[in-house]
């Protein structure tokens, strides 16, 4: 009986723990902005240090990372940063502050998925000036963490080298 309950509770807490910690992640990714951001780049970093100078052996390894980290910021970075979301703010009307809503949308089987909408404001309305689709979002995003992922294999490369030239 004891053995039984031990492997019960071997099998039933990883499981607990792992559905919720996906729970959390996407709490805390879709309600708390920059969650995403610096999840994704510690992320990257962690890679890029595991990985080390065989992420410049081909140009595919540069562009598999590329990918992956746009793809990744993409999806689980939807809320942004002060930082990330200054573009989507430039295109706002001047006189209007940018707003980010969670909107929860249903598909046709009766699924709900969460959304962010980012919209314009003016002082005291309660319609929005100017609001922007989810694509725009999306595609500001890729351009994002793609000069971000850039930016972070530059940087290793550039320590990488200054490392292997000192030895």
């Amino acid at each position: 009986m004891k053995e039984t309950l031990r492997t019960l509770l071997l099998i039933i807490l990883p499981v607990f723990a792992l559905v919720l910690s996906f729970w959390l992640l996407n709490y805390f990714t879709l309600n708390f902005e920059g969650f995403a951001s610096i999840g994704i780049l510690v992320l990257a970093f962690g890679v890029l240090i595991w990985l080390g100078q065989e992420v410049f052996d081909t140009k595919a390894t540069v562009l598999t990372f590329l990918g992956v980290f746009c793809l990744l910021g993409m999806i689980f970075d939807g809320a942004g940063n002060f930082i990330y979301n200054k573009p989507i703010h430039l295109m706002c009307p001047s006189e209007t502050s940018l707003s980010r809503e969670i909107v929860p949308v249903e598909d046709y089987e009766g699924n709900v998925a969460y959304s962010h909408v980012f919209s314009c404001y003016a002082d005291n309305q309660e319609v929005p000036a100017k609001q922007f689709s989810v694509y725009l979002t999306i595609g500001i995003r890729a351009v994002e963490y793609l000069l971000i992922g850039s930016f972070l294999l530059g940087i290793f490369l550039i320590l990488n080298k200054f490392r292997f030239s000192k030895s």
